[in-house]
């Protein structure tokens, strides 16, 4: 499968991939969960704003504290295969 990201200009600035979570394919028992935590290869330094491939776009929007970290991602679907799932990020 082909997967071409557009990225935002906001930096990322966790240490999470938090893409690999959204994108729907990732699982605890998989090796791609050590990539999420930067143990594979390196993660984005912007956070990811459109996915396109073969069954179509799917776009995040972010909420953000003052800190530049993200607190909350929508991703949403082009054509709409599921509704719109929110992720609400806490920091401790």
């Amino acid at each position: 499968m082909d997967v071409n990201n557009e990225y935002t200009s906001q930096a990322n600035k966790t240490n999470i991939d938090f893409f690999a979570f959204t994108w729907g394919y990732l699982h605890v028992d998989d090796p791609e969960f050590l990539g999420v935590c930067g143990l594979l290869g390196k993660k984005s330094n912007h956070l990811i704003k459109t996915a396109t491939g073969n069954d179509g776009i799917i776009s995040y929007s972010y909420e953000s504290n003052s800190d530049g970290y993200p607190t909350k991602i929508t991703r949403s679907q082009t054509p709409a295969h599921n509704p719109a799932t929110t992720y609400q990020i806490t920091y401790s």
